[in-house]
């Protein structure tokens, strides 16, 4: 029974003339006109048949769409004159009083968090009564939201390497035709970071981190290796050491007959793509 202060139905058939109002407002006899297959039906107070109706109510207190319930076929549909009640069977009374049904989404689970940048990111979700779903581009994380996703996870996403150390949000937003829903969690990313160019490189020079002393026309072993580095250079004024070098390597250098006698170097820098490092340099002594 639905008992309104002011009521309206209103009532379609395909075949006749546009739907009527029937209201109610001073508990006075309310006055329906129902036209369906049958012809025209003038009533005042007492019951009507619907034939395949439809039922409208229409809240006075906030705007909003009707709730549309369709009536059941060839049952009464009773309006009381003294008590200003309407009385009417309709086919499915819970799915017209609930409306259309938005898509539910579980909570998102991020596995593992936190995660490394570069790194594999298991993203798990399920929905309910949703067409599509997809990234939300409210979502923080670089790349997520142009990821393509289906109705549940799991979907592993590479986080890219590039993404600095933070927090970020993934989130999830499934739709239907009668609306959406979002919802998403947050990520710790431990970046990169910008990292540091290469400590000073191991060098020796025949086997000595200290002044190593030769005559000219001597062969001398030169010994190098780095961490952390892209490419390293050679560099000093013994004549035959320079040019790039190979972040590990050695070098028998043979030094001209005609050298003079004094004091040479042998430097080694290297460096990777933040910048070089410290260059370490050895002494050779060239005397009679």
């Amino acid at each position: 029974m639905i008992d309104k202060s002011w009521f309206m139905l209103s009532t379609h058939d395909s075949r006749t003339r546009p739907a009527r109002e029937c209201r109610d407002h001073r508990r006075l006899a309310c006055t329906a006109v129902l036209v369906g297959m049958a012809g025209l039906a003038m009533l005042v107070g007492g019951p009507v048949v619907a034939q395949s109706k439809q039922l409208h109510l229409r809240d006075g207190a906030q705007q909003g769409p009707d709730i549309v319930c369709d009536l059941a076929d060839q049952v009464p549909v009773d309006f009381d004159a003294d008590s200003g009640d309407v009385q009417a069977t309709v086919l499915d009374l819970s799915a017209c009083l609930s409306g259309p049904s938005i898509p539910g989404l579980s909570t998102v689970l991020l596995s593992p968090n936190p995660v490394a940048a570069g790194a594999d990111l298991q993203v798990l979700w399920t929905s309910t009564n949703a067409t599509v779903c997809e990234p939300s581009l409210s979502s923080t994380l670089p790349g997520w939201p142009a990821e393509s996703i289906g109705l549940q996870g799991p979907a592993v996403y590479t986080v890219p390497a590039g993404v600095p150390t933070g927090a970020y949000a993934v989130e999830v937003s499934c739709q239907n035709g009668s609306g959406s829903a979002t919802i998403g969690a947050f990520v710790s990313v431990n970046g990169s970071g910008p990292g540091e160019a290469p400590p000073p490189p191991q060098l020796t020079v025949n086997g000595s981190v200290s002044e190593t002393t030769i005559q000219a026309g001597d062969s001398i072993d030169i010994v190098w290796s780095s961490t952390n580095a892209g490419f390293c250079s050679a560099s000093g004024t013994l004549p035959g050491w320079s040019g790039d070098q190979t972040q590990l390597g050695s070098l028998m250098l043979t030094t001209s007959e005609s050298l003079p006698n004094g004091q040479y170097t042998v430097a080694l820098n290297c460096s990777n793509a933040v910048g070089a490092g410290p260059t370490t340099i050895r002494t050779v002594t060239v005397s009679e």
